[in-house]
């Protein structure tokens, strides 16, 4: 399964470990190695997987990595590349039934065109295209529910090897180096309470808003544009994001640009 294959290829520095996992070979690099670091952490994401089909590399931001090595160990990498396997089978079967199925109407329809309804090709091949359409959009929608079948089953099994103690410390750490990242202090931010009490950031800055339900987008000129004939395991996998991100909420993008002092020099300018 590829994906990511920009990123995979970005780097030409030795990686800083080596992990194999049943005869799979995980590569783990710094994400500042790499030429798409700012495209990548400006959004947040400081976790990358990608692969050629053959290895896996894992991209981490130098200074999270320092506090979340332990995180991303065998045993828990483990885990993710478990997933992206499943959902490779599951789209090669998928993208094989859609091909057959289409391929089936296509020739159906040139049959038709052909012998019975000459008159009416146009429309055939109107009913064609709609086909393709449909058939994508269900393909695209039953992956996704595939994905998070196994996200949630990927979520079980971290939490069951870190323990909330571990997992709630992971999140924490994260939501710490989100704020150092981006230089957030209390000063950036006003803090206010909902009726029920609970503490809610209302912004000066820009938030990236992160849920269980959405997948976090690579920036498009990173990767070629997705088919939209076909949806492959790039497209539904690819977009994956470390679990860390499904607890913070809320992510800080970008803080206020701070205001310009004025100088003597600027008055004289002025004036």
């Amino acid at each position: 399964m590829k994906f990511n294959v920009k990123l995979f290829n970005s780097v030409t520095v030795e990686p800083i470990e080596v992990q194999n996992i049943n005869g799979n070979v995980i590569e783990i690099y710094y994400l500042d190695d790499s030429p798409f670091f700012e495209l990548y952490s400006s959004k947040a994401n400081f976790v990358i997987w990608s692969s050629n089909g053959s290895i896996y590399r894992l991209f981490i931001e130098r200074t999270f990595y320092a506090v979340q090595s332990k995180n991303y160990s065998p045993e828990i990498n483990e885990i993710w590349v478990d997933v992206y396997s499943k959902m490779s089978a599951i789209s090669k079967k998928v993208t094989t039934i859609s091909t057959i199925v289409f391929a089936g109407v296509c020739a159906l329809a040139l049959f038709l065109g052909l012998t019975f309804l000459k008159e009416y090709m146009i429309w055939l091949l109107i009913g064609v295209l709609l086909t393709l359409m449909v058939s994508s959009s269900v393909q695209q929608n039953y992956l996704r529910k595939k994905v998070g079948v196994a996200r949630i089953d990927a979520y079980n099994r971290l939490k069951s090897i870190l323990g909330e103690d571990g997992y709630k410390e992971m999140v924490d750490q994260t939501e710490e180096h989100y704020k150092e990242f981006f230089h957030i202090t209390d000063e950036t931010l006003e803090v206010d309470q909902d009726e029920n009490g609970k503490t809610e950031v209302i912004e000066n800055v820009e938030v990236l808003e992160i849920s269980s339900e959405e997948e976090v987008k690579v920036p498009e000129n990173i990767e070629t544009t997705p088919s939209t004939v076909v949806a492959t395991e790039e497209e539904v996998v690819s977009n994956d994001t470390p679990p860390v991100q499904e607890e913070v909420k809320k992510v800080v993008k970008r803080t206020p640009k701070p205001k310009k002092e004025v100088t003597e020099e600027d008055s004289s300018k002025n004036e």
